[in-house]
C-alpha cells in the first residue's frame, strides 16, 4: 500500500478509496479532521476484506488515522446482536494498538428479553471473569452503552488484518458465554 486517494461521492454518499491506482468498491474514506494530519478515516467490508488480509496495522496506519472493518453481514433477524466489526485508531509507530470489536444491534428492532444495558453489563461481567480469553471490556462515553460497547484486545502493530478478522470471527465463544450469562435465572435483575 503506497498511495490512497478519495473518489467523488458515490450514489450512496460514500467516497470509495483508490488504493495504489485501483478502485476498492467496498470501501469508503473521509479526509475530515485536522489539517496537520493528512491520513484518512476509512471503512472496509465485502470484497475489500480479501485485499486487506496480508496488510499489517503498521502499514495501514501509515495512511489511515481510523480503520473500521465490517466482517459480518447484518443478522437475518434484526432483533439479534453480534460482534460485527472492528475499529482501530492508532498513530503510525505506536508500540501497541487497541482493537475494538463492537457489539452491533438495531435498537429499532430490539426484541430481546433483556435490554441493551443488560447486554452491556453481561458483556462486562463475562469479560472480567474470563481473563484467559484475552479481551478487555470497553464502553464509549461513560454510562450510556448506546454510544457503543464491546470487547477489545491490544496487539502489536505488525499483526495483519487477516489475523484480526480471524480473531473477530472467533468471538463466537465470547458471544455464547454472554448469552449464557443473560439466560441464567435471575441474572438480568442482578446485573
Amino acid at each position: 500500500m503506497r498511495k490512497i486517494e478519495l473518489t467523488a461521492k458515490d450514489s450512496e454518499g460514500r467516497r470509495p478509496l483508490i488504493i495504489d491506482g485501483t478502485l476498492w468498491e467496498d470501501s469508503y474514506g473521509s479526509d475530515a479532521g485536522n489539517s496537520y494530519d493528512r491520513r484518512f478515516y476509512a471503512g472496509f467490508w465485502g470484497s475489500a476484506l480479501g485485499r486487506l488480509t496480508d496488510l499489517t496495522i503498521e502499514e495501514l496506519t501509515a495512511h489511515l488515522r481510523h480503520i473500521s472493518v465490517t466482517f459480518r453481514d447484518a443478522p437475518e433477524n434484526l432483533s439479534e446482536w453480534q460482534f460485527g466489526n472492528l475499529d482501530i485508531s492508532a498513530e503510525h509507530g505506536d508500540p501497541s494498538v487497541e482493537v475494538r470489536f463492537s457489539v452491533d444491534f438495531d435498537l429499532e428492532y430490539w426484541a430481546a428479553p433483556y435490554s441493551p444495558s443488560n447486554l452491556a453489563a453481561a458483556t462486562e461481567k463475562v469479560i472480567a471473569g474470563r481473563c484467559e480469553l484475552g479481551f478487555d471490556y470497553w464502553q464509549d462515553y461513560g454510562e450510556n452503552c448506546l454510544n457503543g460497547f464491546g470487547a477489545s484486545i491490544t496487539v502489536p502493530p505488525k499483526m495483519t488484518l487477516g489475523d484480526l478478522i480471524a480473531k473477530g470471527l472467533s468471538l463466537a465463544q465470547l458471544r455464547e458465554l454472554i448469552e449464557d450469562e443473560l439466560s441464567k435465572k435471575g441474572t438480568i435483575s442482578n446485573l
